[in-house]
């Protein structure tokens, strides 16, 4: 590992470890108060944990496999009635797609293998202001991919034209067709 990767990582690690320590105070004084905000506080320190491992693995993936490995994570796996119903990514945007969705192209394959291999819908759900853009993709229909994006975000990204989805500020009718 380069000495400003190491670098970095060491001081990222630090700064979500005094996260992780105030989401802790946070949570103790929390006690006092309701049981949503309590969950609320414990669920932001697990997350906190759940990065901090997730970033250490990527690292010792990386060292051992070089950059020939992708690693992601899956937002959601939707399970209903005994059966995986759907698998999920959930984004947030500041602004709303323009012409076509872009979605990272590696992790999208990731994805599509798994929603194959459990024959159910991979969905795009993305959080813009106060609703969500959702595009229920067909992973048996070709997806063009290109290289975009400037420095860091440079990447190869899936594309879909926006019309193929649809925006909504109420997603649970969505979930009733997902789950049946």
């Amino acid at each position: 590992m380069q000495l400003k990767q190491v670098y970095l990582l060491n001081n990222f690690e630090e700064v979500l470890n005094i996260l992780y320590r105030e989401a802790e105070i946070y949570e103790r004084e929390a006690l006092l108060s309701t049981g949503i905000e309590r969950l609320v506080l414990k669920s932001i320190r697990n997350k906190i944990l759940e990065y901090a491992m997730t970033m250490q693995l990527s690292n010792c993936v990386k060292d051992v496999f070089g950059k020939k490995v992708a690693i992601t994570d899956v937002d959601c796996v939707l399970y209903a009635n005994g059966r995986i119903r759907a698998i999920i990514e959930m984004k947030r945007r500041v602004e709303d797609f323009k012409k076509y969705i872009m979605a990272n192209a590696k992790q999208f394959f990731i994805l599509r293998s798994f929603a194959r291999k459990f024959d159910v819908p991979l969905i795009y759900m993305f959080k813009i202001g106060d609703g969500y853009r959702i595009l229920e993709v067909d992973t048996k229909e070709f997806v063009e991919v290109k290289r975009l994006g400037r420095g860091q975000a440079r990447d190869n990204y899936a594309l879909w034209e926006v019309e193929k989805s649809i925006y909504t500020k109420d997603i649970q009718e969505l979930m009733k067709g997902w789950i049946q």
